[in-house]
């Protein structure tokens, strides 16, 4: 019987050094070193390559398209021919009122050549006609007084040089309504004038009939084809002019307050993070989109680079808000973070030490940099102490399931 109690108390005593052991052994974590560089924070937006001029070119007429010049993609040179309407009905109609404005102009040369000539011809003969109805009326009236005549045949004397003097007033007239700037004249010439506006309106409206590049530059996107009958308002084409390029950004109105006018800028084709170009913001909307809940930005292509960056393209814009040189930067997913603060753990002799960090940035790497205990996370109490060293050669921890203390061993092949 003593002899079991024996083995009973070494067992029981292997059992609690099992234990003790186990509960002691230490806690393989994988690891990660901080890396030493310049660090961007940014506010990372989308959007695309827009010139900095654009135009959706408008048909002024109606008819059927005969001829449509350009192709989607295409260059095109100022004052070109786009397109060209059917215009045969317009050149019927600019025929006959060719053939008017020849009509009106040969009745105005007829008033105040023909009928201002024939005019000035009848007042002079009503001229002479009355001064030898005149001079025969005061060789008439001597014989009247001397009662070689009648009271009748001296009345028929004075009939005639009234009538006479009529006629002269009504041929005077008529004379001054032919002559240049008279009443009928003026009736026909503004005759005239009304068919030549009649004619060059017509002319005008052929103008309309071919269609023509307003600028030089490109066909961003094509709306019609040959044969297709249009009408008046219809749109031909979208095209930008040749020149400087945007990157055309939408931001969220929440970062409105990090972004200004002359602040660097990185834009990259969304398919293509490696062609990323530096430049800066241009412009800023002074106004937000409510139906998006954004603000547009541009940001200027830079000439050097404008060729790799196609008109529509997809880009996308990091708008640097600070730059910290040569800060420490880490995987975020070794911060344990609330909000800019937050906490890593270092290995220190074996063992996980907690040290406080703010923490600068989004994404999957972060800034960090140790503070002093009292400027801890919110609501944890910590002594006063001098804020830790941290370096590239720090081994930070994996956090989860570890607290300040913990005995700790590198997992092998754990460092990133």
């Amino acid at each position: 019987m003593k002899r079991k109690t024996v083995i009973i108390i070494a067992g029981l005593a292997l059992a609690v050094s099992a234990a003790a052991y186990m509960a002691t052994r230490p806690e393989k974590a994988a690891w990660t070193t901080p890396v030493r560089q310049d660090y961007v924070q940014s506010v990372l937006a989308s959007g695309e390559i827009a010139a900095d001029e654009s135009l959706t070119v408008i048909s002024e007429a109606a008819g059927k398209l005969t001829k449509v010049g350009f192709e989607e993609g295409g260059q095109i040179e100022a004052s070109n021919i786009m397109a060209e309407l059917d215009s045969q009905e317009l050149q019927n109609s600019i025929n006959e009122k060719t053939a008017a404005l020849s009509a009106a102009q040969s009745n105005y040369n007829a008033v105040v050549t023909t009928n201002y000539q024939v005019a000035v011809q009848e007042v002079n003969k009503f001229k002479k006609e009355l001064e030898i109805q005149k001079r025969d009326y005061e060789k008439n009236l001597a014989l009247f007084e001397a009662g070689a005549i009648s009271d009748s045949e001296l009345q028929k004397l004075k009939d005639a040089i009234s009538k006479l003097e009529t006629d002269l007033k009504a041929s005077e007239i008529r004379m001054k309504s032919y002559a240049p700037g008279g009443s009928e004249a003026a009736k026909q010439g503004a005759l005239v004038a009304q068919a030549r506006t009649n004619l060059e309106s017509s002319r005008s409206d052929a103008s309309k009939y071919s269609i023509k590049a307003p600028f030089s530059g490109v066909v961003v996107q094509k709306f019609v084809s040959e044969g297709q009958i249009i009408q008046s308002g219809a749109a031909i084409a979208e095209i930008a002019k040749s020149g400087k390029k945007y990157a055309e950004i939408k931001i969220d109105e929440k970062n409105a307050v990090y972004v200004k006018q002359g602040q660097p800028a990185y834009v990259y084709p969304s398919s293509n993070p490696d062609r990323k170009i530096k430049s800066q913001v241009s412009w800023i909307s002074p106004v937000v989109d409510r139906a998006s809940g954004t603000i547009l930005v541009k940001i200027e292509i830079p000439e050097s680079a404008a060729s790799d960056f196609l008109l529509s393209m997809t880009v996308t814009a990091e708008l640097v808000t600070a730059e910290f040189p040569q800060a420490l930067v880490v995987d975020a997913t070794y911060v344990a973070r609330d909000a800019d603060s937050g906490h890593v753990f270092v290995l220190d002799n074996g063992r996980a030490k907690q040290v406080y960090v703010k923490v600068t940035g989004e994404g999957a790497f972060v800034m960090i940099e140790p503070v002093s205990g009292l400027q801890a996370a919110a609501g944890e109490s910590q002594p006063e102490t001098e804020a830790p060293v941290l370096s590239e050669e720090s081994i930070l921890l994996y956090p989860e399931k570890l607290s300040d203390g913990d005995r700790v061993e590198k997992q092998e092949n754990g460092g990133n």
